[in-house]
Protein backbone atom coordinates (compact mmCIF):
# COMPACT_ATOMS: atom_id res chain seq x y z
CA UNK A 1 0.00 0.00 0.00
CA UNK A 2 1.22 3.53 -0.70
CA UNK A 3 2.34 5.75 2.16
CA UNK A 4 -0.16 8.09 3.79
CA UNK A 5 0.40 11.85 3.59
CA UNK A 6 -0.71 13.96 6.54
CA UNK A 7 0.13 17.08 8.52
CA UNK A 8 0.88 17.26 12.25
CA UNK A 9 1.22 20.70 13.84
CA UNK A 10 1.96 22.23 10.47
CA UNK A 11 4.62 19.66 9.52
CA UNK A 12 3.96 17.49 6.49
CA UNK A 13 5.02 13.84 6.56
CA UNK A 14 4.42 10.47 4.95
CA UNK A 15 4.09 7.24 6.92
CA UNK A 16 3.00 3.68 6.09
CA UNK A 17 -0.71 2.96 6.05
CA UNK A 18 -2.00 1.76 9.43
CA UNK A 19 0.44 3.89 11.44
CA UNK A 20 -1.14 5.32 14.57
CA UNK A 21 -1.10 9.08 15.05
CA UNK A 22 1.04 8.77 18.19
CA UNK A 23 3.71 6.83 16.25
CA UNK A 24 3.55 9.20 13.29
CA UNK A 25 4.16 12.15 15.63
CA UNK A 26 7.28 10.44 17.04
CA UNK A 27 8.89 10.37 13.60
CA UNK A 28 9.01 14.17 13.52
CA UNK A 29 9.86 14.68 17.19
CA UNK A 30 6.41 15.67 18.46
CA UNK A 31 5.51 14.33 21.90
CA UNK A 32 2.01 13.07 22.53
CA UNK A 33 1.84 11.93 26.17
CA UNK A 34 0.69 8.37 26.84
CA UNK A 35 0.23 6.08 29.82
CA UNK A 36 -1.67 3.05 28.55
CA UNK A 37 -0.08 2.95 25.10
CA UNK A 38 3.06 0.87 24.56
CA UNK A 39 4.43 -0.05 21.15
CA UNK A 40 4.76 -3.72 22.17
CA UNK A 41 1.14 -4.02 23.34
CA UNK A 42 -2.20 -3.73 21.55
CA UNK A 43 -3.65 -0.18 21.84
CA UNK A 44 -6.69 0.21 24.09
CA UNK A 45 -7.17 3.95 24.65
CA UNK A 46 -7.71 3.44 28.38
CA UNK A 47 -5.99 6.47 29.94
CA UNK A 48 -7.20 9.11 27.39
CA UNK A 49 -4.05 11.16 27.92
CA UNK A 50 -3.11 11.18 24.22
CA UNK A 51 -6.10 13.29 23.13
CA UNK A 52 -5.54 15.35 19.99
CA UNK A 53 -7.67 17.34 17.58
CA UNK A 54 -7.78 16.39 13.87
CA UNK A 55 -9.75 16.91 10.70
CA UNK A 56 -11.59 15.53 8.95
CA UNK A 57 -13.02 14.03 12.11
CA UNK A 58 -15.39 14.55 15.04
CA UNK A 59 -15.43 18.03 16.62
CA UNK A 60 -13.99 16.73 19.88
CA UNK A 61 -10.62 15.35 21.05
CA UNK A 62 -9.72 11.82 19.92
CA UNK A 63 -7.15 9.32 21.18
CA UNK A 64 -3.95 9.38 19.12
CA UNK A 65 -2.97 5.90 20.33
CA UNK A 66 -5.96 4.13 18.71
CA UNK A 67 -6.50 6.28 15.60
CA UNK A 68 -4.61 5.32 12.43
CA UNK A 69 -3.55 8.06 10.02
CA UNK A 70 -5.57 8.77 6.87
CA UNK A 71 -4.77 10.54 3.64
CA UNK A 72 -4.89 14.32 3.99
CA UNK A 73 -5.43 14.21 7.77
CA UNK A 74 -4.52 17.38 9.64
CA UNK A 75 -3.58 16.74 13.29
CA UNK A 76 -3.34 19.50 15.89
CA UNK A 77 -1.70 18.53 19.16
CA UNK A 78 -1.48 22.11 20.46
CA UNK A 79 -4.98 23.38 19.73
CA UNK A 80 -6.77 24.90 22.72
CA UNK A 81 -9.20 21.97 22.78
CA UNK A 82 -6.46 19.31 22.78
CA UNK A 83 -4.27 21.09 25.33
CA UNK A 84 -7.17 21.55 27.76
CA UNK A 85 -8.37 17.96 27.29
CA UNK A 86 -4.96 16.52 28.21
CA UNK A 87 -4.62 18.87 31.19
CA UNK A 88 -8.06 17.79 32.42
CA UNK A 89 -7.10 14.10 32.17
CA UNK A 90 -3.89 14.72 34.11
CA UNK A 91 -5.83 16.59 36.77
CA UNK A 92 -8.07 13.58 37.24
CA UNK A 93 -5.07 11.22 37.30
CA UNK A 94 -3.52 13.29 40.10
CA UNK A 95 -6.73 13.64 42.13
CA UNK A 96 -5.93 10.57 44.23
CA UNK A 97 -2.25 10.21 43.45
CA UNK A 98 -0.14 10.36 46.63
CA UNK A 99 2.62 12.94 47.04
CA UNK A 100 5.23 10.19 47.23
CA UNK A 101 7.72 11.65 44.76
CA UNK A 102 10.49 12.23 47.37
CA UNK A 103 10.42 8.54 48.36
CA UNK A 104 9.16 6.90 45.16
CA UNK A 105 11.61 4.67 43.26
CA UNK A 106 10.23 6.03 39.99
CA UNK A 107 11.20 9.60 40.89
CA UNK A 108 13.53 11.12 38.33
CA UNK A 109 12.43 8.81 35.50
CA UNK A 110 8.65 9.07 35.92
CA UNK A 111 6.45 9.95 32.91
CA UNK A 112 3.73 11.19 35.28
CA UNK A 113 6.12 13.76 36.74
CA UNK A 114 7.32 14.83 33.29
CA UNK A 115 3.85 15.03 31.74
CA UNK A 116 2.47 16.97 34.71
CA UNK A 117 5.10 19.67 34.21
CA UNK A 118 4.76 19.74 30.42
CA UNK A 119 1.03 19.16 29.90
CA UNK A 120 -0.75 19.70 33.23
CA UNK A 121 -2.25 22.69 35.01
CA UNK A 122 0.19 24.69 37.20
CA UNK A 123 -2.00 24.06 40.25
CA UNK A 124 -4.77 21.60 40.96
CA UNK A 125 -8.36 22.71 41.40
CA UNK A 126 -9.14 19.59 43.42
CA UNK A 127 -8.61 19.90 47.16
CA UNK A 128 -10.38 17.01 48.80
CA UNK A 129 -9.60 13.81 50.70
CA UNK A 130 -7.66 11.28 48.64
CA UNK A 131 -8.57 7.66 48.15
CA UNK A 132 -6.30 5.33 50.12
CA UNK A 133 -5.33 1.68 49.74
CA UNK A 134 -3.24 -0.68 51.82
CA UNK A 135 0.38 -0.42 50.60
CA UNK A 136 2.70 -1.84 49.53
CA UNK A 137 1.22 -5.15 48.40
CA UNK A 138 3.79 -7.94 47.80
CA UNK A 139 2.82 -9.47 44.45
CA UNK A 140 5.79 -11.81 44.86
CA UNK A 141 9.08 -11.94 46.74
CA UNK A 142 10.53 -9.67 44.02
CA UNK A 143 7.71 -7.23 43.11
CA UNK A 144 5.73 -4.74 45.22
CA UNK A 145 2.48 -3.01 44.21
CA UNK A 146 1.48 0.46 45.43
CA UNK A 147 -2.18 0.78 44.50
CA UNK A 148 -2.40 4.45 45.42
CA UNK A 149 0.10 5.34 42.70
CA UNK A 150 -1.54 3.20 40.01
CA UNK A 151 -3.16 5.12 37.12
CA UNK A 152 -4.95 2.01 35.78
CA UNK A 153 -3.22 2.02 32.41
CA UNK A 154 -3.50 -1.80 32.36
CA UNK A 155 -0.07 -2.25 30.82
CA UNK A 156 0.74 -4.92 33.41
CA UNK A 157 -2.43 -6.96 32.92
CA UNK A 158 -2.20 -6.64 29.13
CA UNK A 159 1.42 -7.79 29.21
CA UNK A 160 0.36 -10.96 31.00
CA UNK A 161 -2.46 -11.54 28.50
CA UNK A 162 -0.62 -10.66 25.29
CA UNK A 163 3.06 -11.45 25.91
CA UNK A 164 3.49 -13.78 28.88
CA UNK A 165 0.26 -15.67 28.04
CA UNK A 166 -0.44 -16.27 31.70
CA UNK A 167 -3.48 -15.30 33.75
CA UNK A 168 -1.86 -13.95 36.90
CA UNK A 169 -2.89 -10.29 37.07
CA UNK A 170 -6.37 -8.81 36.91
CA UNK A 171 -8.46 -5.82 37.99
CA UNK A 172 -10.79 -6.01 40.99
CA UNK A 173 -13.75 -3.81 41.98
CA UNK A 174 -15.16 -1.12 39.68
CA UNK A 175 -14.98 2.60 39.03
CA UNK A 176 -12.82 4.69 41.34
CA UNK A 177 -12.43 1.68 43.64
CA UNK A 178 -10.72 -0.39 40.92
CA UNK A 179 -7.28 -1.78 41.67
CA UNK A 180 -4.76 -4.22 40.24
CA UNK A 181 -4.44 -7.55 42.01
CA UNK A 182 -3.10 -11.05 41.43
CA UNK A 183 -5.49 -13.85 40.58
CA UNK A 184 -6.99 -15.22 43.80
CA UNK A 185 -4.30 -13.24 45.73
CA UNK A 186 -1.67 -15.79 44.77
CA UNK A 187 1.99 -14.74 44.33
CA UNK A 188 3.12 -14.22 40.75
CA UNK A 189 4.78 -17.34 39.35
CA UNK A 190 5.82 -16.30 35.85
CA UNK A 191 9.57 -16.26 35.23
CA UNK A 192 9.00 -13.11 33.17
CA UNK A 193 7.00 -11.20 35.80
CA UNK A 194 9.63 -8.51 36.33
CA UNK A 195 8.93 -6.93 32.95
CA UNK A 196 5.83 -5.27 34.41
CA UNK A 197 8.18 -3.07 36.48
CA UNK A 198 9.70 -1.62 33.30
CA UNK A 199 6.25 -1.29 31.71
CA UNK A 200 4.67 0.61 34.61
CA UNK A 201 4.66 4.35 33.74
CA UNK A 202 4.43 5.39 37.39
CA UNK A 203 5.84 4.00 40.65
CA UNK A 204 3.04 1.52 41.24
CA UNK A 205 5.13 -1.57 40.46
CA UNK A 206 8.62 -1.61 41.92
CA UNK A 207 11.42 -4.08 42.48
CA UNK A 208 11.69 -5.28 46.08
CA UNK A 209 15.35 -6.10 45.39
CA UNK A 210 16.14 -2.51 44.37
CA UNK A 211 13.50 -0.75 46.52
CA UNK A 212 14.82 2.44 48.19
CA UNK A 213 18.38 1.69 47.01
CA UNK A 214 19.16 4.81 44.97
CA UNK A 215 17.95 7.49 42.56
CA UNK A 216 18.43 7.42 38.77
CA UNK A 217 20.64 10.52 38.86
CA UNK A 218 22.80 8.91 41.55
CA UNK A 219 23.72 5.97 39.33
CA UNK A 220 25.82 5.38 36.25
CA UNK A 221 24.74 2.77 33.74
CA UNK A 222 26.25 0.52 31.09
CA UNK A 223 24.64 -1.26 28.17
CA UNK A 224 25.69 -4.89 28.25
CA UNK A 225 24.64 -8.51 27.77
CA UNK A 226 22.98 -10.64 30.45
CA UNK A 227 25.30 -13.42 31.63
CA UNK A 228 22.72 -15.63 33.31
CA UNK A 229 22.24 -17.94 30.31
CA UNK A 230 23.36 -18.41 26.72
CA UNK A 231 20.48 -16.44 25.17
CA UNK A 232 22.41 -13.19 25.67
CA UNK A 233 19.55 -10.76 26.30
CA UNK A 234 20.38 -7.08 26.05
CA UNK A 235 20.29 -5.35 29.43
CA UNK A 236 21.34 -2.17 31.16
CA UNK A 237 23.29 -2.49 34.40
CA UNK A 238 23.11 0.37 36.92
CA UNK A 239 25.99 1.00 39.30
CA UNK A 240 26.24 3.13 42.42
CA UNK A 241 29.40 3.62 44.48
CA UNK A 242 31.09 0.58 43.00
CA UNK A 243 28.11 -1.74 43.43
CA UNK A 244 25.64 -3.19 40.96
CA UNK A 245 22.22 -2.03 42.18
CA UNK A 246 19.78 -2.60 39.31
CA UNK A 247 19.36 -4.48 36.03
CA UNK A 248 16.76 -3.39 33.44
CA UNK A 249 15.86 -4.62 29.97
CA UNK A 250 17.27 -3.02 26.83
CA UNK A 251 15.19 -3.51 23.73
CA UNK A 252 16.77 -5.68 21.03
CA UNK A 253 14.16 -7.18 18.73
CA UNK A 254 16.62 -9.60 17.15
CA UNK A 255 17.36 -11.25 20.51
CA UNK A 256 14.75 -10.63 23.20
CA UNK A 257 12.14 -8.11 21.92
CA UNK A 258 12.75 -6.02 25.02
CA UNK A 259 11.74 -8.64 27.60
CA UNK A 260 14.10 -10.33 30.06
CA UNK A 261 13.55 -13.14 32.56
CA UNK A 262 13.44 -12.66 36.32
CA UNK A 263 16.74 -14.43 36.79
CA UNK A 264 18.50 -11.88 34.63
CA UNK A 265 16.66 -8.99 36.29
CA UNK A 266 16.86 -9.87 39.97
CA UNK A 267 19.68 -12.41 40.43
CA UNK A 268 22.62 -10.00 40.59
CA UNK A 269 23.26 -9.24 44.26
CA UNK A 270 25.95 -11.94 44.52
CA UNK A 271 28.39 -9.72 42.62
CA UNK A 272 28.34 -7.31 45.58
CA UNK A 273 29.15 -10.05 48.13
CA UNK A 274 32.14 -8.93 50.26
CA UNK A 275 33.48 -12.51 50.21
CA UNK A 276 33.60 -12.61 46.42
CA UNK A 277 37.08 -13.38 45.09
CA UNK A 278 38.43 -10.15 43.63
CA UNK A 279 42.17 -10.93 43.66
CA UNK A 280 43.69 -14.18 42.33
CA UNK A 281 45.74 -16.37 44.66
CA UNK A 282 48.58 -18.77 43.87
CA UNK A 283 49.28 -21.44 46.49
CA UNK A 284 47.20 -19.46 48.97
CA UNK A 285 49.06 -16.19 48.44
CA UNK A 286 47.67 -13.09 46.72
CA UNK A 287 48.94 -12.58 43.21
CA UNK A 288 48.38 -10.39 40.16
CA UNK A 289 46.06 -11.30 37.31
CA UNK A 290 49.01 -11.35 34.90
CA UNK A 291 50.94 -13.86 37.01
CA UNK A 292 47.84 -16.03 37.52
CA UNK A 293 47.04 -16.11 33.80
CA UNK A 294 50.63 -16.89 32.88
CA UNK A 295 50.67 -19.74 35.38
CA UNK A 296 47.44 -21.21 33.98
CA UNK A 297 48.81 -20.94 30.43
CA UNK A 298 52.01 -22.73 31.45
CA UNK A 299 50.14 -25.52 33.26
CA UNK A 300 47.78 -26.33 30.37
CA UNK A 301 50.40 -26.06 27.63
CA UNK A 302 50.87 -29.35 25.79
CA UNK A 303 48.02 -31.16 27.57
CA UNK A 304 46.11 -31.72 24.30
CA UNK A 305 43.24 -34.20 24.59
CA UNK A 306 44.02 -34.75 28.28
CA UNK A 307 42.90 -31.22 29.07
CA UNK A 308 39.44 -30.72 30.55
CA UNK A 309 37.85 -27.38 31.36
CA UNK A 310 35.01 -26.90 33.84
CA UNK A 311 32.83 -23.85 33.16
CA UNK A 312 30.10 -22.27 35.30
CA UNK A 313 26.55 -22.80 34.07
CA UNK A 314 25.96 -19.07 33.66
CA UNK A 315 29.05 -18.41 31.55
CA UNK A 316 28.37 -16.30 28.46
CA UNK A 317 29.19 -17.41 24.92
CA UNK A 318 31.88 -14.75 24.78
CA UNK A 319 33.48 -15.96 28.02
CA UNK A 320 33.32 -19.60 26.88
CA UNK A 321 34.89 -18.87 23.48
CA UNK A 322 38.56 -18.83 24.66
CA UNK A 323 38.06 -22.29 26.18
CA UNK A 324 36.97 -23.92 22.92
CA UNK A 325 39.06 -26.75 21.37
CA UNK A 326 41.62 -25.27 19.00
CA UNK A 327 41.90 -28.02 16.40
CA UNK A 328 39.53 -30.28 14.50
CA UNK A 329 40.68 -33.43 16.29
CA UNK A 330 39.78 -31.97 19.69
CA UNK A 331 36.45 -30.61 18.44
CA UNK A 332 35.47 -34.11 17.28
CA UNK A 333 36.08 -35.38 20.78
Amino acid sequence: MPDINLTIDGKKLSVPAGTLIVEAAKTIGIEIPVFCYHHKLDPVGACRLCLVDFSPGPPRPQTACTTPVSEGMVVRTQSAMAVQARADILEFELANHPLDCPVCDKGGECPLQDFTFRHGYPTSRIDGPRLHFKKPIPLSDKIALDRERCVLCYRCTRYYDEVAWEQELTTDERGVQSFITSQFDRPLQSIFSGNIIDLCPVGALTSRVWRFESRPWDMSHSETICSRCSVGCSVTQWQRRGQLVRVTSRENDDIDEGWICDRGRFDYTDVNDPSRVRTPTIAGRKSTWADAINLVAARIKGKGAKLGISLAQDVTNEEAFPGRPHDADQRDR
